[in-house]
């Protein structure tokens, strides 16, 4: 600011205070001294009025009536750039070319104060200003204006009234909450979910409308929040309802530090914990029912197999006697028929042990070409005598020596061969082996088994993969079977990492191919004579042993007693548990065939009191398990119950003649 506008704001002031003086000395009759004392007070006072102008934080400015600027503060000049004395005040201030329609001009020059805020739309900022009239000794009016930048203020008030406005007509629960634990504002539709008044849950400790099992949770929750451990804190709690309901709320929530307030937003999520809670008691009561049901396959696999273990080894004892041509061709029928239902029971549980996930693959060295020809071999009677041809096709290129799981591929190619043989009443079935990738040790075989069979219709061929499901009624009533062969292929082969695909024409024919990961092995396999180690099988070579049999079926005691008798060993009988301590006090045994399943006392228990007997005598008897439960995870189960072998039902002789020497040989 130069020395003139110094000046003008200076006369300004010493007119102003001129006039009060001389009416002071009018009034009071002062003399020359009072008046020079009061001269002095004066400028003084004009001095500090000047340094309180300039130390302000903000603009000032005087005009004069015509709008023009009298007088800057250097805060002022600083905004603007330069010194705009003279100018219009309107221009320079809010860049406009003409009077402000909210000027309070004629407000302040006809004598009043006005304070006013505005938001200049020169530069979009909100100004708080304070106009004063200024009384010349001429009589004339100025205005002083005192402007404060008030633009943070201005917007927290904003967002301020936003939120309030937000909070009184929100759709979801909002409070503030002091620490003292009590809600110090709750929004109107907290009310109207809980169905209190805002006064109401004013009135209590917030704790009190929290369900008692949130309650320490809640406490946790906020103690996180004061702590400063957290900015923003999200669980769900339950709130108390007039009716005395309770609605689940999830919180977003924060505290303030400044105000030592707690804001909290919530959303009502009573229906979407309903829906979870019904959700899960849905697939609570669907994997009860899924278990029931694999529980009911696998028991009713097991009273089947007890009856059968009876047919089979029946017809294994007749085996061994001396039958005419005719006689051999009815057990021949019956051996059939046996093994074909035993083939369905097998299905059925199968499928009860891969829904209940209790598949286990096994990796074991094989080979190839041989193990496809053992399946071939038992059919070729069948296929032979509806005039079929059956051919195998390996390419030299394929390895023979694999490993993986050989049971399940041999139980995935026999259902593709007894199918093709089923459906089939002229032509071939050809049974082959191709590599679709090889990497080092690692090769993708795919197994195809093509017939010339009936085929199938594309209506229904996705639904012969389904469980108990054939493509049509006819089919069952003309072929027979479950069902249940080709939704136990797909899921075996999808657990050994494969993939299952059909290629079928109605009329003219079938393939089904397989492709499954397996190990090319280096090892060498010994070529195995099956007839002889038939017949070794079933010879006992060493001392008789004098056998404990525990079996409540009196068929199958009878097929056990006549072929053990056979092969030189002395047996007793026990028809339960309870029997069986009874005649281990009174003799000695060399070993003990004990079933499961037998009254009074089964054999899970029976061998559980002998090996604690044991512990006394240091005395150890072999006892092997003879059960229809033929889960794969049976055998590790009774062998953990102190079991030393496991044969399951229906068992072959050549069986149960090994476990025995195993068990004798490990103990003795």
């Amino acid at each position: 600011m130069d020395s003139v506008s110094d000046q003008q704001m200076l006369d300004h002031i010493s007119e102003f205070n001129t006039d009060i003086a001389a009416s002071c000395l009018g009034a009071t009759g002062c003399d020359l001294p009072e008046r020079k004392k009061l001269d002095a007070a004066l400028r003084l006072s004009k001095e500090r009025y000047r340094a309180m102008i300039e130390a302000f934080v903000g603009f000032v400015y005087i005009c004069s009536a015509d709008y023009r600027i009298e007088y800057m503060n250097k805060r002022f000049m600083e905004r603007t750039g330069y010194d705009a004395t003279g100018e219009f005040c309107f221009k320079v201030i809010h860049g406009l070319d003409a009077v402000c329609s909210w000027c309070p001009n004629e407000k302040v020059f006809a004598g009043k104060t006005i304070n006013w805020e505005i938001k200049s739309p020169k530069d979009d900022r909100w100004y708080a200003i304070s106009n004063t009239p200024i009384h010349n000794a001429n009589g004339t009016i100025s205005k002083q204006a005192m402007i404060t930048d008030i633009t943070e203020r201005k917007l927290i008030e904003l967002e301020r009234e936003q939120y309030f406005k937000f909070f009184s007509t929100s759709s979801e629960v909002m409070c503030i909450a002091g620490t003292d634990g009590y809600f110090k504002k709750v929004n109107p539709f907290f009310s109207h979910t809980l169905g209190y008044t805002g006064k109401e849950l004013l009135a209590k400790p917030i704790i009190e409308f929290i369900h008692p099992d949130d309650r320490k949770r809640t406490y946790d929750e906020i103690a996180k929040q004061l702590s400063g451990a957290l900015v923003t804190t999200r669980f769900e709690n339950r709130y108390l309802c007039k009716d005395g309901s309770f609605r689940w709320l999830s919180w977003n929530a924060f505290y303030n530090e400044d105000v030592h307030l707690i804001y909290g937003v919530a959303r009502d999520v009573t229906e979407q914990k309903r829906n979870e809670a019904e959700l899960a008691t849905a697939k609570e009561a669907a994997e009860l029912a899924n278990r029931a049901k694999s529980e009911f396959l696998a028991n009713m696999s097991h009273e089947i197999r007890t009856p059968m273990n009876g047919i089979m080894g029946m017809v294994q004892l007749m085996e061994l006697t001396d039958l005419s041509t005719k006689q051999r061709e009815c057990l021949g029928a019956i051996q059939a028929s046996a093994e074909n239902l035993l083939t369905l029971i097998s299905d059925v549980l199968d499928l009860s042990k891969i829904e209940a996930g209790k598949i286990e693959l096994e990796r074991t060295t094989f080979s190839l070409r041989r193990s496809i020809g053992d399946l071939i071999k038992p059919q070729l009677s069948v296929i032979h005598g509806k005039g079929l041809i059956i051919r195998m096709e390996i390419p030299v290129q394929v390895p023979d020596t694999l490993t993986g799981d050989q049971l399940r591929l041999k139980q995935i190619l026999l259902n593709l061969i007894s199918n093709a043989i089923k459906f089939t009443e002229k032509g071939s079935i050809i049974v082959s082996v191709t590599i679709d990738e090889r990497e080092n040790d690692a090769a993708l075989l795919r197994f195809s088994v093509a017939d010339t069979g009936i085929g199938i219709k594309p209506a229904v061929k996705e639904k012969i993969f389904a469980p108990f499901i054939q493509a049509d009624a006819s089919t069952t009533r003309n072929f027979g079977g479950t069902g249940l062969g080709l939704s136990i292929c797909t899921r075996l082969t999808n657990l050994m990492g494969g993939q299952f695909d059909v290629d079928s024409f109605e009329g003219v024919g079938s393939t089904f191919h397989v492709v499954i990961p397996f190990i090319v092995s280096d090892v060498q396999l010994e070529r195995r004579d099956r007839s002889s180690t038939c017949v070794q099988s079933i010879a006992w070579n060493g001392k008789p042993l004098h056998i404990l049999l525990a079996e409540d079926n009196e068929v199958n005691r009878s097929v056990f007693v006549q072929f053990l008798n056979k092969i030189g060993h002395t047996l007793e009988t026990a028809n339960n548990g309870r029997e069986v301590l009874t005649k281990c006090e009174q003799k000695d045994f060399d070993i003990i065939l004990m079933d499961i399943q037998m009254p009074e006392m089964d054999g899970l228990e029976a061998t559980h009191i002998i090996r604690k007997r044991e512990i006394e005598t240091g005395r150890h008897i072999p006892i092997i398990a003879l059960t229809a439960h033929a889960m794969h995870d049976d055998q590790e189960k009774f062998l953990n119950h102190g079991f030393d072998g496991y044969v399951s039902k229906p068992l072959e002789f050549r069986v149960l003649n090994e476990e025995i020497r195993r068990c004798i040989t490990k103990t003795s």
